[in-house]
């Protein structure tokens, strides 16, 4: 199929979705049918092997801290997935922010583990790059959270008032 056929196929089938760098053209594309045909070309691939959540992010508390986001607009489900909705770097605020309270961190050096996060979130190994470098640049420097950019701040603001 041609480049433009599948512009085309796009337009008149109204939807688009892009997963792992490929693109799924329908209406009623699912991520299922995606796996699937993944799992066909992918020897290595099983489909029926469930993702590995890190149990930190499953726990009362997680499920609390989830809820609390969507409640907030920051966050949609999408099947067994969570989405991202803000900016890529309010994620990387929510990430080092989640990882203090749920404990998620290295056990050798006490820094953020990114990779938990993408085992939830649909759309996090597309937004990683801005998000560690938002931490880096905006929260991780400071030792007090007063100094902060706003963004962060809210969202620390908004998970302490409901998971306390």
């Amino acid at each position: 199929m041609s480049l433009e056929e599948i512009f085309a196929q796009a337009i008149l089938t109204g939807g688009v979705t892009i997963l792992n760098c490929s693109v799924v053209i329908g209406s009623n594309a699912q991520v299922s049918d995606f796996l699937q045909n993944t799992a066909a070309s992918t020897p290595n691939l099983k489909v029926d092997q469930e993702i590995k959540v890190d149990p930190r992010l499953k726990t009362e508390k997680a499920a609390l801290i989830w809820k609390t986001l969507a409640e907030h607009k920051y966050i949609h489900t999408e099947g067994s997935w969570y989405v991202w909705d803000r900016t890529q770097a309010e994620y990387g605020y929510m990430v080092y922010i989640v990882s203090d309270i749920l404990g998620v961190k290295h056990p050798a050096n006490n820094t953020i583990m990114w990779k938990p996060f993408q085992a939830l979130f649909l759309n996090a190994s597309h937004i990683e790059g801005v998000a560690k470098a938002s931490v880096s640049n905006n929260i991780s420097q400071f030792s007090n959270y007063n100094a902060w950019c706003n963004e962060a701040k809210n969202i620390r603001r908004i998970l302490l008032e409901y998971i306390s």
